[in-house]
């Protein structure tokens, strides 16, 4: 049968099954279910742990000749297969076929591996493996499924996040699902049983090199002039990679030419448009401020300069990166250092809807 990862512990609690597959992308959660099975298995007496790793064109003779020893030690075994590659050989289907057929009542096998292919999936063979064990799917946590993933997790945790605070620790640990853990860990510690806001997050997320291109953003959006160049040599000194800071900034200029083109030319209010977007209660103003400066011709150009400035990072494009990412933060924030060669943050002034 095939399960959630959501319903894995309840599934344990009726009784362990002779074959579970962990399989899916996400390593963290892939460990972290294979840990929950080992756990229940050792409290069932399955404490004699064997690994056994497969490559893709692998002698799966090792696994057959695992499963058919005895230990000296115990007579409840745990026998963990990994997998890496995205699909089984020949020999490894004819093993897994026979095995899931007559498996040993002392023998718990708990395979591990990635996401295999559909036409695997659909086949035969694996069909009927499926129906005689129990497959552990992982979903992939995209930035779509990250906000419910990150709440799920503090609430099983004690904590008790705003929407802000979800929002902005998906902004920060979009991709890096285990560094988002960590993240989540730390707060626990921090403010046990608590309910946590942006203000929380900041005071443990220092370290974190988005947190700081947020910063830049923060800084930039809101007009603080004062503040850009000095945050950008920090981030430069510190040797922060500056596709990190890239990539926040592309995500944040889609957003706001979004609510631009929303408000401006599709009749939706501000406030909806706000809401659509999940912007944070404490971003609202300056957001507000930022959207007052700028037409959405202007947020389009912004996001090309921004494109530009990627193609010198990948040696497309010849030009000084920071001084260009200096001169785009400069605009954004309504000034300009010395005007541009090219003209390209040099924008007539289309019409656009002042926001109170």
């Amino acid at each position: 049968m095939k399960i959630k990862l959501g319903q894995l512990t309840t599934h344990l609690k009726k009784g362990l099954v002779p074959i579970y597959f962990v399989l899916g992308e996400e390593l963290l959660l892939i460990e972290e279910a294979a840990t929950t099975i080992r756990d229940y298995g050792k409290i069932k007496g399955f404490s004699e742990r064997t690994i056994t790793y497969i490559e893709h064109n692998s002698d799966w003779n090792q696994l057959s000749q695992t499963l058919e020893s005895f230990s000296l030690f115990t007579t409840h075994r745990l026998i963990e297969l990994r997998i890496s590659g995205t699909s089984i050989n020949q020999q490894g289907v004819k093993l897994l076929q026979t095995y899931s057929k007559n498996t040993h009542p002392d023998i718990l096998l708990l395979i591990i591996g990635q996401n295999l292919g559909n036409t695997i999936q659909k086949n035969k063979w694996f069909l009927e493996f499926e129906r005689l064990s129990t497959i552990v799917q992982i979903p992939k946590i995209d930035a779509h499924l990250l906000p419910q993933w990150i709440e799920q997790r503090m609430n099983a945790k004690g904590l008790y996040p705003t929407s802000e605070a979800v929002q902005m620790l998906s902004f920060l640990f979009e991709g890096n699902l285990l560094a988002c853990a960590q993240e989540i860990e730390r707060l626990v510690l921090l403010y046990p049983k608590g309910r946590i806001d942006t203000q929380e997050i900041e005071k443990v997320v220092t370290n974190c090199a988005r947190y700081h291109a947020f910063r830049l953003i923060h800084g930039t959006l809101a007009g603080k002039i004062g503040e850009i160049n000095p945050i950008l040599e920090g981030l430069r000194a510190e040797g922060i990679d500056i596709l990190v800071i890239l990539g926040a900034f592309a995500w944040e200029l889609r957003r706001l030419a979004r609510i631009s083109q929303a408000i401006n030319y599709q009749g939706i209010s501000l406030e909806q448009a706000l809401e659509a977007e999940k912007v944070w209660v404490q971003q609202k103003l300056l957001v507000k401020q930022a959207l007052n400066r700028h037409s959405l011709h202007s947020w389009l150009m912004f996001l090309q300069q921004l494109s530009r400035i990627d193609l010198m990072v990948k040696g497309a494009v010849l030009g000084n990166i920071w001084d260009e990412l200096l001169q785009l933060c400069l605009a954004i924030a309504g000034t300009q250092l010395f005007p541009y060669q090219n003209q390209s943050l040099i924008f007539p002034g289309a019409p656009h809807k002042a926001i109170n």
